[in-house]
């Protein structure tokens, strides 16, 4: 057994083309920032439950550790904030789903 930290991952789920297209997009949108065409603000949402996974744990060598989520306990609180860098950032919890 070896004693190694949980990890949730998406990197073998995105796809290089769509994401090297959407960091096109986005260079072209700070450009059109930077001369002063738009004003950007960067939108990033997250969300708390009293569930937590445990952060490490044992692994049997050459096995994939699964981990069952509990019951819900409680409701969950969602965040959204909104970054303008330099001038402003605005946000607001619910709870519930944003």
């Amino acid at each position: 057994m070896s004693w190694k930290r949980t990890r949730k991952s998406h990197k073998g789920k995105q796809d290089p083309v769509i994401q090297q297209i959407k960091q096109a997009d986005l260079e072209m949108l700070e450009l059109s920032t930077a001369v002063g065409e738009i004003d950007l603000k960067y939108m990033d949402e997250s969300g708390f439950c009293a569930w937590s996974e445990p952060s490490y744990s044992y692994y049997f060598r050459g096995e994939q550790k699964r981990l069952e989520q509990s019951k819900r306990r409680g409701r969950r609180l969602s965040i959204i904030g909104f970054l303008q860098p330099l001038i402003s950032f605005v946000y607001g919890l619910v709870i519930g789903g944003v």
